[in-house]
């Protein structure tokens, strides 16, 4: 087989995976039975009508039949906002979010909720609270990010087949399949590390909350959490949960105060 074809060949080698990829990340997304939809349906007339009781009703029985979706939890948290429970928005939002990070409605209802719960301002720590890292990690769901690593990383096989290949540009071609060998990597890091976060994250739901310094109610007291704080669960120990709050702090909590998001 000569150069030419052999290029030719792993070009399409790797848009075949690239393509697969991309169907399996679709099919993932799933589609919504007649039933979901006539619940879901439901659940908005009874929000317009101010019932949100009867609203959030409907939309958790959509999510306990299996089926999940940005728009679901988004109008199940404001449901709950408009319920007076900002919490449980909150967690609400935040599984909305983890679907659809690029909502701008979500966003902003988002922010909104978040400065009507009382709570202290604490300072983020570690490198994943960088800004830019942060704003870029939180743009894109879990899926997309490692899809995007499976793309590029496509893209710079071909560029370093293109290299070996190439009489005039072989330099030029390899220094592109580096770099963006680089960024699939990186990418893919950051990748591992946002689905990593799935099920670590959890928002207090009772008024101050005590966190102990051990897992048994004779403990000291640490500090304590108020509702509507997020924390990062670090470990359980049956009823516990080992939690980190925003600013480092360390400590131990009931697993009952606390919603999983």
């Amino acid at each position: 087989m000569s150069a030419p074809s052999k290029l030719k060949a792993a070009i399409f080698v790797v848009m075949v995976f690239t393509l697969m990829s991309v169907r399996q990340a679709c099919a993932a997304s799933g589609a919504y039975s007649e039933e979901a939809e006539t619940l879901f349906r439901a659940g908005n007339e009874y929000y317009e009508q101010g019932d949100y009781a009867r609203a959030r009703e409907e939309y958790r029985k959509i999510l306990e039949a299996g089926y999940e979706s940005a728009n679901i939890y988004y109008n199940l948290g404001n449901a709950y906002f408009k319920a007076g429970d900002a919490a449980r928005a909150v967690v609400s939002y935040e599984r909305s979010k983890r679907l659809n990070p690029g909502d701008a409605d979500l966003a902003s209802n988002y922010k909104f909720v978040r400065a009507n719960i009382e709570t202290p301002l604490l300072s983020p720590r570690g490198i994943w609270n960088w800004r830019i890292l942060k704003q870029y990690h939180e743009k894109f769901t879990v899926d997309v990010l490692f899809l995007m690593s499976s793309g590029v990383y496509a893209a710079a096989i071909v560029f370093l087949l293109a290299g070996v290949y190439s009489r005039r540009l072989t330099r030029r071609f390899v220094i592109i399949a580096v770099l963006l060998l680089v960024f699939a990597f990186s990418n893919l890091f950051i990748a591992f590390h946002a689905a990593g976060e799935i099920g670590t994250k959890a928002v207090v739901m009772m008024p101050e909350t005590e966190s102990y310094y051990g897992p048994f109610d004779s403990a000291t007291v640490f500090f304590k959490l108020a509702k509507g704080i997020e924390v990062t669960v670090l470990k359980r120990n049956d009823d516990w949960c080992k939690i980190r709050r925003a600013d480092g702090e360390r400590g131990w909590v009931k697993a009952a105060n606390l919603e999983i998001i």
